[in-house]
């Protein structure tokens, strides 16, 4: 999410919208397409934070309105587009740099397997660059992941990925 975002949607406080429609539209995304809040996150480019208090709420209260900008987001994102994030290959480069700072971290290749979701294999491949392409899927987990380890303030409303790709 861009820097500043945040700010851009406390100045147009006034002109918020209710939350109900988009919290429905995040929802079919997420059930179409299996994708996780953080992965739904990381592919409309809204806070994980937002996400998950659209989709969950906070203390059980759910969210009743949402910033102009990030309700555009997440409507520019169909269910179709969310679920071909499975087969549509993206240029490896950028998650190999991700997993290369998580590795220069101190992150081992089992840690970084158990925290993707990815399989130890896969983890290794990406990192040796022998692959040039990766599912956008791939892409949005290690994204995640990274966001995950630079913000871990988030408590967590599920876990971050399900069944490794």
């Amino acid at each position: 999410m861009p820097a500043g975002s945040d700010l851009a949607c406390s100045a147009l406080l006034d002109t918020w919208l209710d939350a109900a429609p988009f919290r429905a539209h995040a929802r079919h995304l997420m059930a179409a397409s299996g994708l996780s809040s953080a992965e739904l996150a990381e592919l409309t480019g809204v806070s994980l934070g937002a996400v998950r208090h659209l989709v969950y709420g906070r203390s059980g209260r759910p969210a009743r309105r949402i910033c102009p900008q990030t309700a555009r987001r997440l409507f520019l994102v169909t269910a179709l587009e969310a679920s071909l994030v499975r087969t549509r290959l993206v240029p490896s480069g950028r998650t190999r740099a991700l997993l290369e700072q998580l590795a220069a971290a101190g992150w081992s290749v089992p840690q970084l397997s158990a925290a993707t979701g990815l399989r130890r294999a896969s983890v290794e491949a990406l990192l040796e660059g022998r692959e040039p392409s990766c599912p956008q899927l791939v892409a949005l987990r290690v994204a995640a992941t990274v966001t995950a380890a630079v913000l871990p303030e988030l408590p967590p409303s599920e876990p971050l990925f399900s069944a490794a790709a």
